[in-house]
């Protein structure tokens, strides 16, 4: 169940005629990403606490079953995706001390591991249809001005090639920072 708090909601679903329906009856929460598996048959929902300031990404089944928490370290995980053959879900998390991009099994029988080994903070990460190639959003500075938006191949042994980059500008005086 979720919190009691003026802020909880309830997950419904939405139907092409327009009726509504909760995913799952008397759940509600705060919630933040959402992310639609490409069969359709699930989805994955950031839900947060926030009287102890944990975010975490639950598994809701739209098919009948519970919703289940799929990760458990670190206080902010968000912003998931799936994977084009719906088998993982990318999210990003600060379980290392800082924001970076991990991937698990979508039913959780497997360890996060980390998609984009970086020094600076990455948010969001965006699969394309191929399988093969992330879009990713990273922080264009150490100490997190700006966003660059990447493309990365995971395990491809090449560094990212960059897709768009915070003009140098603001890089210099982000903020009317000197």
């Amino acid at each position: 169940k979720g919190e009691e708090t003026p802020l909880a909601r309830t997950l419904v679903w939405v139907g092409r005629d327009g009726t509504e329906r909760p995913l799952v009856e008397d759940w509600n929460g705060i919630f933040g990403g959402v992310a639609l598996s490409p069969q359709g048959e699930r989805l994955a929902v950031t839900a947060g606490r926030p009287t102890v300031d944990e975010w975490h990404i639950w598994i809701f089944p739209l098919q009948g079953g519970m919703p289940f928490q799929l990760t458990f370290e670190g206080s902010v995980n968000n912003f998931p995706t799936w994977s084009p053959d719906g088998q993982r879900v990318t999210f990003h998390s600060n379980r290392s001390g800082k924001v970076q991009l991990y991937s698990k099994v979508w039913d959780g029988s497997a360890p996060a591991e980390p998609v984009f080994p970086t020094e600076r903070e990455t948010w969001e990460g965006q699969w394309l249809p191929d399988g093969e190639t992330l879009i990713v959003g990273q922080a264009a500075e150490a100490d997190g001005v700006g966003m660059d938006l990447l493309i990365y191949r995971p395990g491809g042994g090449r560094p990212p090639d960059t897709f768009l980059a915070t003009e140098e500008y603001l890089r210099a005086e982000p903020y009317g920072r000197s």
